[in-house]
C-alpha cells in the first residue's frame, strides 16, 4: 500500500530540549512539518498543546459571533449548555497532552484558555474567580484529565488480563467522579446571576480596588450573599417540576433585589 504524499507529512518527536534531526524540507517524498493535525488534535514535533489550545481558543471566538445572537438574549443555562455542545468536547482532544505535560506554566495557560471560552459564552469578566467559574461549569481540566487517565488505565488493565471492561465495575472513586453524578447548578438560572457577579467585581468608588464580598462586608459594613448562598436559595426552584419559566421568574425574583440593592450602594458611594 502507498501512502498519499498530499495527505501524509513527517513529524520529528523530540525532547523539550533536544534540536530536530531532520533539517531537510522533505523525506522520502514527504513533506517535514514542526506540527500536524492528525485526527482533530495538533500535534508538534514537542507534544506542546500550547499551539492547539491557541487554535481552540480562536475557533471558540468563531462560534462566539456566530451564536451571538442567540447568546445576546439567552439565561445562564441556555448559554452554558451552547458552551458544553459546542467547545468542551473540543478541549477533550488536550486531556491526554494536559496529564503528561511537565511545564506547570504550560498547564496553568491551557487552564486560562478553557476557563477563557466559558467566560466568554456566559458573558463572566475576566476577572471572575476561578473557583466560580469551575462551580458554575462543572468542568475542571486537572481532575477531568486525572479521571481519564484513570478510566483509561483501568480499561487497559482489564484487556491485559483478557477481562471484560464494565463501566460499573469500575471503582468508586471513579464512579463518582463522573459528570453524571454532579448537580448541574445552573439548571434553570437567569443571566442575573451573571450581572450580579459581575458587579461584584467592578472597582470599589471609594477605595479604588476591585470589590468582593469580603471587601464589602469587612471595610464598608455591606453584606450580600455570596454565590453558594444564591445557589442554595435557588436549589428548590431548579429542582422542582414546575414549568421552566416559573422557575427562571422565581429565582430572578431572587437576585434582583440583591443585584439593586449592590447597584444602588456603588451609585451611593459615587457621589460621597
Amino acid at each position: 500500500m502507498r501512502l498519499n504524499d498530499k495527505k501524509s507529512a513527517v513529524v520529528e518527536f523530540i525532547g523539550r530540549r533536544v534540536k530536530l534531526n531532520l533539517n531537510d524540507s522533505t523525506f522520502h517524498g514527504f513533506p517535514v512539518c514542526k506540527s500536524y493535525k492528525y485526527l482533530g488534535l495538533e500535534l508538534t514535533s514537542k507534544l506542546s498543546m500550547l499551539s492547539h489550545m491557541n487554535y481552540l481558543k480562536f475557533k471558540a471566538k468563531g462560534l462566539f459571533q456566530k451564536l451571538s445572537p442567540f447568546l445576546y438574549t439567552a439565561d445562564l443555562d441556555s448559554r452554558k449548555s451552547l458552551w458544553q455542545i459546542y467547545i468542551q468536547p473540543l478541549f477533550e482532544f488536550i486531556l491526554p497532552l494536559y496529564k503528561w505535560e511537565s511545564s506547570k506554566s504550560n498547564r496553568k495557560k491551557a487552564d486560562s484558555i478553557i476557563r477563557g471560552t466559558f467566560k466568554l459564552f456566559t458573558g463572566l469578566k475576566r476577572n471572575t474567580d476561578n473557583f466560580f467559574v469551575d462551580l458554575l461549569s462543572g468542568y475542571n481540566f486537572q481532575s477531568r484529565a486525572q479521571l481519564l487517565y484513570q478510566l483509561l488505565m483501568e480499561k487497559w488493565n482489564r484487556r491485559k488480563i483478557g477481562d471484560r471492561f464494565l463501566f460499573n465495575n469500575l471503582p468508586k472513586s471513579i464512579l463518582d467522579a463522573f459528570p453524571l453524578n454532579k448537580r448541574n447548578v445552573c439548571k434553570k438560572m437567569p443571566i442575573e446571576l451573571v450581572q450580579y457577579l459581575n458587579t461584584l467585581k467592578t472597582i470599589c468608588p471609594k477605595c479604588h480596588t476591585i470589590n468582593s464580598i469580603k471587601h464589602l462586608k469587612c471595610v464598608h459594613h455591606f453584606s450580600l450573599p455570596d454565590l453558594q448562598t444564591l445557589l442554595k436559595m435557588a436549589s428548590k426552584y431548579q429542582d422542582s417540576s414546575l414549568p421552566r419559566k416559573k422557575c427562571l421568574d422565581s429565582i430572578r425574583g431572587i437576585i434582583i433585589p440583591f443585584l439593586n440593592k449592590l447597584k444602588g450602594y456603588l451609585c451611593q458611594s459615587n457621589y460621597q
